[in-house]
């Protein structure tokens, strides 16, 4: 096989292991709370050996849990003409919100418009 069919596999290893999720935590500063983004994998090592070279064709080494802002717009678009491949598209859709809707910030924004950003989030439709 060639080169580019280990990374073909890698991908649809990767839309089916890979997992999308949002983090609320309680932060000290800005408006008390943050989100944070992750996108998480847990593959065995045949897997890990295919996901690897694909990660490493769009310029990612591999993590179990990738959280920096780069890396997860990177994966997105990445993958963005697979979405309705991934497994856990209801995962990537929160994602992708938070990084479309940032959380309001006090320098910028009023507490009424964090009370707005946390009610499109709690009614977003998945």
């Amino acid at each position: 096989m060639s080169q580019n069919k280990y990374a073909d596999i890698g991908l649809g290893i990767f839309l089916g292991a890979v997992r999308f999720r949002v983090k609320m935590e309680s932060y000290r500063y800005a408006f008390g709370i943050r989100a944070r983004h992750m996108v998480d994998l847990t593959l065995n090592a045949s897997q890990k050996m295919f996901v690897e070279i694909w990660l490493d064709s769009i310029g990612l080494e591999y993590q179990r849990t990738y959280s920096k802002k780069k890396d997860v717009i990177a994966i997105l678009n990445a993958i963005e003409s697979y979405a309705d491949a991934v497994s856990n598209s209801k995962g990537m859709k929160n994602v992708q919100w938070l990084l479309d809707n940032p959380i309001p910030t006090p320098k910028e924004h009023t507490v009424e418009d964090l009370h707005q950003w946390v009610t499109r989030w709690d009614d977003a439709k998945w």
